[in-house]
């Protein structure tokens, strides 16, 4: 029971949805506080629920953090498709994906730490994030494969060019 403030009334504690409460109290401690300053009982205190609360979700800061991951790349993706979307021109649509790259990169500096490397996970254990992270990957092949189609690339495996692609906008 929490009290109601200003009041000596108490009402049942009803969150709504909690694994989204606790994933926003998390990306607010990596904000202020850094990866090491992340738990769960932090996370759960910033949420307004007990310490064990993250549990129901989570079964560690490891999985916490993979869920923040997988966020920022389902996230980025949709921004992607998006930008692209705009564009009929291979070349076009391969530039539109990098700037929504980056703007996503410049608007989510926390989340884009955890998806690239601030943490190491093990892509087997979380396979949602495997399959979120791939998809984000995919997209950039089939922009690849629809400039080499358009001769804008030459010929070659398109999971290499697409690699050269992430590693120059992501620099």
């Amino acid at each position: 029971m929490k009290q109601i403030p200003g009041t000596k009334e108490t009402k049942p504690y009803h969150h709504g949805d909690l694994r989204n409460a606790l994933v926003e109290s998390a990306v607010d401690i990596l904000r202020e506080e850094g990866f090491h300053g992340l738990t769960l009982r932090k996370t759960a205190a910033r949420a307004g629920v007990s310490h064990s609360a993250p549990y129901r979700h989570f079964a560690s800061k490891e999985a916490l953090i993979a869920e923040i991951s997988r966020i920022g790349f389902a996230e980025l993706t949709e921004r992607g498709k998006k930008y692209i979307a705009r564009h009929r021109h291979a070349a076009d649509r391969l530039k539109a994906y990098g700037f929504a790259y980056v703007e996503y990169a410049a608007e989510n500096p926390t989340h884009f730490r955890i998806m690239f490397g601030q943490t190491e996970l093990n892509p087997e254990e979380y396979p949602e994030l495997k399959e979120t992270g791939e998809r984000s990957f995919n997209l950039l092949v089939e922009l690849v494969v629809e400039c080499q189609k358009a001769d804008v690339f030459q010929g070659g495996n398109p999971y290499r060019l697409a690699a050269a692609n992430w590693s120059y906008v992501h620099g």
